[in-house]
């Protein structure tokens, strides 16, 4: 790692990057990362500290073969990698443009992430007045998720359902709600919907903030753009903890009265009302 320190980057670059509204960093000549601001620190490192990770740390293969490129021959163009690669702090993928720009003895990287386009695509990535339309007119907890699994979107019974904030959940994957191992199952099931755009209900487990499980279905759609192409899903939680509950104790109740029939001395036999 360099030894130049984030003391020596100037108050007005550092008040520049934290303006941008996409995750942006300043890093040394060496990939070293000195400053990051809001949006690099939640989405990329998670809370982590900057000062740990060079930014080649922070890509794939393929991306980093073209960073370190960049790093050995400086030049004054900047570098755009439309279709770079950053994996974040927990190890969770990112897919979008990234650019770098020399400034001075520092290197200024802006990442993009992908769909950003208005103009092509139904949502931008702050979510369109027709998403948070649609999910604030549905009862049960209702999200919408971009390609990149964020939520970009969710109504408050859906907040109220995880026992979260706001802020706690738009711009945050599933990974940062729920437990790894539901985190998983949960992508593995919006893939396929982002490969065959079809519609998908499954009964999986969830967990709130406090840890509490519950049963629940999960109702997908594909949202597309006016090409067909899939931008996201939108989904809705239904919570049947208390319908499977009920299932059980009959389930029980039933098991208990046909041991009580089977093993009983006397004639016992059911009638219907007629």
């Amino acid at each position: 790692m360099s030894n130049v320190s984030d003391t020596q980057i100037s108050t007005l670059d550092k008040t520049i990057l934290d303006l941008i509204n996409v995750p942006a960093a300043i890093c040394t000549r060496e990939g070293d990362i000195l400053h990051a601001n809001a949006s690099f620190q939640t989405t990329i490192l998670k809370g982590t500290s900057h000062s740990d990770y060079a930014l080649v740390d922070l890509v794939s293969e393929n991306t980093c073969n073209s960073l370190q490129n960049f790093l050995a021959h400086p030049s004054p163009a900047p570098l755009v990698l439309n279709n770079a690669e950053l994996i974040d702090t927990r190890s969770y993928s990112h897919k979008g443009k990234l650019t770098l720009n020399f400034s001075d003895n520092h290197i200024i990287c802006k990442f993009e992430f992908g769909n950003t386009n208005p103009t092509d695509n139904l949502v931008t990535l702050n979510g369109s007045e027709i998403v948070e339309f649609i999910l604030n007119a549905i009862p049960a907890p209702a999200y919408f998720k971009d390609t990149a699994h964020r939520y970009r979107a969710c109504n408050q019974a859906f907040l109220d359902f995880y026992d979260r904030k706001r802020e706690d959940v738009i711009g945050f994957t599933a990974h940062d709600l729920v437990s790894k191992e539901l985190a998983d199952q949960f992508q593995y099931f919006d893939n396929e919907i982002f490969d065959t755009g079809e519609v998908q209900i499954e009964e999986s487990i969830n967990e709130s903030s406090s840890g509490e499980i519950k049963n629940v279905i999960f109702q997908k759609t594909a949202l597309k753009d006016k090409i067909g192409n899939v931008q996201g899903i939108i989904g809705i939680v239904l919570d049947v903890t208390e319908t499977r509950k009920t299932e059980k104790e009959l389930e029980y109740s039933k098991m208990i009265f046909q041991g009580i029939v089977e093993n009983s001395p006397a004639h016992i036999f059911v009638k219907d009302a007629e």
